[in-house]
């Protein structure tokens, strides 16, 4: 970096995250559908009962909870090389743009974004398997 005054953001929104970790969502549901094949949709009466039941249960409410802390602790616990191009990115920033902002080739932004993903995702499936 040649500016010793770089934008490090370190607070995301609700709104900006729930963006991210939707488009994090369905890359990891892509990944699944190319290693498994298409599975065949259930039936929309199984459908609106597991979803009733999930909105009911405040233990599952209470664990997405903690899921959420944990990703916002892991998000900002990355080094600053890799959290501040991916907050840029969650808030919306093309990639052209975060490596004007950041001083850096387009190539660098994509490789520590990948990179970024790739150590929360890690991160998040570890946490899952405990």
């Amino acid at each position: 970096m040649k500016s010793a005054e770089s934008p490090c953001v370190h607070v995301v929104t609700s709104i900006e995250l729930k963006g991210f970790l939707w488009i994090l969502t369905r890359h990891k549901a892509v990944d699944f559908l190319r290693k498994n094949g298409r599975v065949q949709p259930a039936d929309d009466e199984v459908l609106e009962n597991s979803i009733d039941s999930y909105q009911a249960d405040p233990e599952m409410i209470a664990l997405d909870n903690l899921q959420y802390e944990k990703l916002v602790s892991k998000m900002i616990s990355l080094k600053e090389i890799y959290q501040t191009p991916l907050m840029l990115r969650v808030k919306g920033y093309k990639i052209d743009e975060i490596a004007h902002l950041l001083d850096l080739s387009a190539e660098t932004v994509k490789v520590r974004l990948f990179r970024a993903r790739k150590m929360l995702l890690s991160e998040l499936e570890a946490s899952h398997e405990e």
